[in-house]
């Protein structure tokens, strides 16, 4: 199973936007595009300079094919959206995670 995980850093004056942005573009345009298996939101407890909040966005599916096309087609126009809605009030980065089993 592979995740790609999306982590947005968030200014508190924009978050209910964000909110709003990824209810209604970021996860139904991901879910639409690649019919990931599943879409998980996380709040990230964290420490950030002037109170910003941190949430990730994972996307899972078994097939890392399915990332790497969305990596290169589909999460630009997204992220594309997202500066020109918030700019640097919300800074995201992605990452991709495999599950793996840690054999004796």
């Amino acid at each position: 199973m592979y995740l790609l995980n999306t982590t947005f850093v968030i200014q508190p004056a924009v978050f209910a936007n964000w909110k709003k942005f990824i209810k209604s573009v970021y996860i139904p345009l991901s879910l639409d595009e690649l019919k990931f298996d599943d879409v998980t939101i996380m709040k990230i407890h964290a420490e950030q300079e002037g109170g910003d909040l941190t949430y990730s966005v994972q996307f899972k599916t078994p097939h890392v094919e399915y990332i790497q096309f969305y990596q290169k087609e589909i999460q630009p126009r997204i992220l594309r959206e997202l500066s020109k809605v918030f700019g640097e009030t919300v800074l995201p980065f992605s990452t991709v995670l495999q599950e793996v089993t840690l054999d004796a």
